[in-house]
């Protein structure tokens, strides 16, 4: 049987993932990206800080929830030394109310 690659299209945080994954499964894995240089297009590069779990639980489905939860122990797995020491939040005075919940 012909091995064939699997294009991943992104190279943001979840094109980076998905790819390594498959890789590690034993797939030829061909990872594009449609900027200039590795990283400048990716959605993560735009909102990184919006991938962590913590600051809207009580507003999100289990869904988006639980995954996002479960992601801190793949990152300690992956990347021995991983530290999760909280959450910063960072707002203007408008949204003042939001954070006091």
């Amino acid at each position: 049987m012909t091995q064939r690659s699997i294009i991943v299209a992104g190279a943001g945080v979840l094109g980076l993932w998905q790819a390594l994954l498959l890789s590690r499964a034993g797939h030829r894995v061909r990872l594009v990206e449609r900027g200039p240089e590795d990283f400048t297009r990716a959605a993560s590069s735009y909102a990184g800080a919006m991938l962590g779990p913590f600051c809207e639980t009580e507003a999100q489905a289990a869904e988006v929830r639980e995954p996002g939860l479960r992601a801190i122990h793949l990152w300690r797995q992956e990347v021995p030394g991983t530290q999760v020491a909280g959450t910063l939040v960072v707002a203007p005075a408008r949204d003042l109310g939001e954070l006091d919940r």
